[in-house]
């Protein structure tokens, strides 16, 4: 039992209630403090490491895209190796040259020529040109057999059904007549 009057047992009780919410707020105060002293290696840790991620996924995009640089030297290297052979042996081949020329001047770029095949105009027979190579696709073997359709040095353009057979990675041969004006040089 109590013998404090009233009055004085609320002040008790108010000074304790406050001393209990002083002291709760100073723990937890104490307590998200801690956390976050805690947690704040954990953040930056996590942050840089996210960057470095970051940083070498770029330097793996760049290595990609300087593979592909290098296969595309590559192919430029080996046609141009290509070409200096034919302009070599440009007395012996004079007639075609400038069609092979135009021929790897004008293809799409997924069209990859492998070979060139040359044969002389003989009596009421077309000088031929065949060439064999790789078209990724479909469309762009059928884009490069329209622009050699219209190009005024072939009389003839044939693509063999089974080119377009394939809607990728096509292997194709295709035979074109050269105009009579080039079989007359």
């Amino acid at each position: 039992m109590n013998l404090l009057p009233f009055s004085e047992q609320n002040k008790i009780a108010r000074q304790r209630l406050f001393c209990c919410s002083i002291a709760t707020g100073l723990i937890t105060f104490f307590i998200l403090s801690a956390a976050i002293f805690f947690l704040v290696p954990s953040y930056l840790f996590l942050f840089f490491q996210s960057k470095e991620l970051a940083r070498k996924l770029e330097i793996e995009k760049q290595s990609s895209e300087l593979k592909k640089a290098e296969s595309i030297e590559a192919t430029i290297r080996n046609l141009n190796r290509r070409i200096d052979l034919l302009s070599k042996n440009e007395a012996v081949l004079k007639d075609p040259f400038s069609e092979m020329a135009l021929l790897i001047k004008e293809k799409p770029a997924n069209v990859l020529i492998n070979s060139f095949s040359y044969e002389k105009s003989g009596q009421n027979k077309p000088a031929i040109l065949t060439v064999t190579g790789n078209a990724k696709t479909r469309d762009s073997l059928l884009r490069f057999v329209e622009i050699l359709g219209k190009n005024p040095a072939f009389s003839r353009v044939y693509s063999p059904i089974s080119n377009i057979l394939s809607k990728e990675e096509i292997e194709f041969s295709l035979i074109m007549d050269l105009t009579e004006s080039r079989n007359k040089e």
